[in-house]
């Protein structure tokens, strides 16, 4: 196999977490697992022509589609809701990509992709995103090939149905999933089934459960999102029922910012203010291809 995209961590020898690997996508070069699958969506939307598209995001995808479309010659404009990160916002804007900040930043995607002709990138929810996580779990069954459990965190749940493509025909590892007490998961349906079908489970992770996590990761030197300290989490609440059981850090923690957006967005009216017109060039057949 090639050498791994992102490497892993393991605890010291005298440590009662030796038993725990991390795997550490939060230092891929975007910051998160995410460009296991954006930069190759990217690069089939500018095969087509097309020089623009337009999201809602948290932060993640914004970041990564953000840094491969400058790369690519691809304006982003990615809409984030103002209760979001605002470090994760300012690094958008550090990558390249044109942030507008709203409170109904899906509504206003889908409202500029239909009106001004631009590509609406779906990311996680696009079938080459599951392809693209399945060699996160090659990757593991490289570097962790003993691993009897994994822990990730779940908002569309995209990157464990993905990376768990890779155990197809193997001994597979019992698949725990660690979300938000309050949120729900997208593709809960589908993970739901393959979790309870390797023996694993769902762990709702407090607030409490988070701090107490992150304590322990600092102990160590480990810095990760809240994702991964939810992924953490869970991992203690199931430490001693595994052998090895490998820990998810799907994406880093960006620098606290006392960061001001450029552009806010709060009606349709202020979103045609902000003139899709004078940037938008894609093709009408390019757009409905997508």
């Amino acid at each position: 196999m090639k050498t791994p995209l992102t490497p892993i961590y393991r605890f010291p020898d005298d440590s009662p977490l030796r038993h725990i690997t991390i795997k550490r996508e939060d230092l891929s070069e975007t910051g998160s697992h995410k460009f296991r699958y954006l930069k190759s969506q990217l690069e089939a939307f500018k095969k087509q022509g097309i020089n623009r598209v337009v999201l809602s995001t948290t932060g993640n995808v914004g970041i990564t589609a953000s840094h491969y479309g400058k790369q690519l010659g691809i304006e982003v404009i990615c809409f984030m809701s103002k209760k979001c990160d605002m470090a994760r916002a300012a690094q958008v804007e550090r990558e390249g990509g044109r942030l507008i900040i709203s409170s109904r930043p899906k509504r206003f995607a889908q409202y500029v992709s239909r009106k001004y002709t631009i590509p609406l990138l779906r990311a996680s929810r696009e079938d080459e995103s599951i392809l693209g996580y399945r060699s996160l779990g090659e990757e593991l069954l490289e570097q962790v090939p003993e691993a009897d459990a994994i822990v990730n965190f779940a908002t569309s749940g995209t990157s464990s149905i993905g990376l768990m493509k890779a155990y197809e025909g193997k001994k597979v590892p019992a698949l725990h999933i660690a979300h938000l007490e309050e949120q729900g998961i997208v593709r809960g349906d589908e993970l739901a089934d393959l979790v309870k079908k390797s023996q694993g489970a769902l762990h709702a992770v407090s607030q409490e459960e988070q701090v107490s996590a992150e304590k322990i990761l600092a102990e160590y030197g480990l810095e990760t999102s809240y994702e991964g300290v939810c992924s953490f989490a869970a991992a203690l609440k199931i430490q001693d029922q595994s052998s090895s059981l490998v820990v998810v850090f799907s994406g880093k923690k960006w620098d606290s910012s006392d960061f001001i957006p450029k552009c806010r967005a709060e009606t349709l009216e202020e979103v045609d203010q902000l003139n899709y017109d004078s940037i938008s060039s894609n093709s009408t057949a390019a757009h409905s291809s997508v």
